[in-house]
């Protein structure tokens, strides 16, 4: 289970423990609660929440891509082969665990949704273009007194600062005019 980074909650493992005590012919054995935190606690697994991108790729699926990477590479240099990536910075999210006193209540908010999409653009040399950043506003107010080029990223906005078709056609565009 942990290979195929499955994710396994406590009925699951109370079930497991139920079907080995048949197979053992152990009779009366319930995996309770109390034996499912007991048992957690010998074994040290601890829950966590789990969020985000997988970072693992089989070595077949891995070797595959840079097969065919090599393939349609060749015949282009080393910097005119760009990789581009988006990520959403939700500046205002707060943790999502908190320590806390025994015994206090633990109230928790409606999580903050404001972000940016970020998109960050380099070649296989290393060479970095400069990020393209999405935004709810067209004219946020800490821009007042800059011009759009004394800015460090590109900005775009959005009702939801998402990145669009038209948004990324744009930039791809406007980076194709830059490399002529």
């Amino acid at each position: 289970m942990r290979a195929a980074n499955a994710r396994i909650s406590g009925p699951m493992i109370q079930e497991v423990a139920r079907r080995f005590a048949l197979e053992f012919g152990l009779t009366g054995f319930q995996a309770s609660s109390g034996w499912l935190e007991k048992f957690k606690l010998r074994h040290k697994i601890n829950r966590k929440i789990l969020c985000g991108e997988s970072n693992e790729v089989s070595v077949e699926v891995l070797e595959d891509f840079i097969a065919k990477f090599r393939y349609f590479a060749s015949g282009f240099k080393e910097e005119d082969i760009f990789n581009a990536d988006e990520c959403d910075l939700f500046f205002k999210a707060m943790p999502d665990r908190s320590l806390v006193l025994k015994g206090d209540k633990c109230k928790s908010g409606k999580l903050s949704k404001e972000r940016f999409t970020v998109l960050l653009c380099a070649s296989a040399t290393g060479e970095k273009l400069k990020p393209l950043v999405i935004g709810t506003s067209a004219k946020p107010r800490a821009f007042r007194n800059l011009r759009p080029d004394d800015l460090l990223v590109t900005w775009k906005s959005n009702k939801r600062a998402w990145m669009t078709a038209a948004i990324f056609e744009e930039w791809l565009r406007s980076v194709d005019r830059q490399m002529k």
